[in-house]
């Protein structure tokens, strides 16, 4: 971690347990090839103020930490959240219009996919046929 990281999270005032996110987002951007200077920077923000800047393009902010049930509000790319805790994969979160739940924290990461020819398998199954929507 480089002397700005570090300073970041000498200096921030969240509990340790939140201290983490901001870290791993460092961490993320520094190894990341090519390095992502965006989520150093999102880590050092975070450590200074407790927020993430939804990333995916929408998620839900549910009532209990899990995929399937209720959800208390919609987020969509940009929208800012304050983290107010951890439950293993998911945080705990104060959106922008007071609402708390928890959304996952892989909305929070914005993920790079690359193609490259011969990468991918497409088609059919063994047996099938593909009609392309044609029933």
């Amino acid at each position: 971690m480089n002397d700005e990281n570090s300073r970041a999270l000498s200096s921030s005032p969240l509990p340790r347990r939140l201290q983490g996110i901001g870290q791993a987002l460092i961490q993320a951007g520094q190894s990341a090839r090519p390095r992502r200077p965006e989520l150093e920077q999102a880590g050092r923000e975070f450590l200074r103020t407790g927020q993430l800047k939804m990333r995916g393009l929408q998620a839900g902010v549910m009532e209990r930490p899990r995929f399937m049930g209720s959800s208390v509000q919609s987020l969509k790319r940009g929208e800012w959240v304050t983290v107010l805790d951890t439950h293993g994969s998911w945080y705990k979160v104060r959106t922008e219009q007071g609402r708390e739940g928890f959304v996952h924290s892989s909305r929070f990461v914005p993920r790079t996919v690359t193609l490259r020819p011969g990468s991918a398998r497409g088609g059919s199954a063994r047996g099938e046929s593909e009609h392309g929507g044609r029933g």
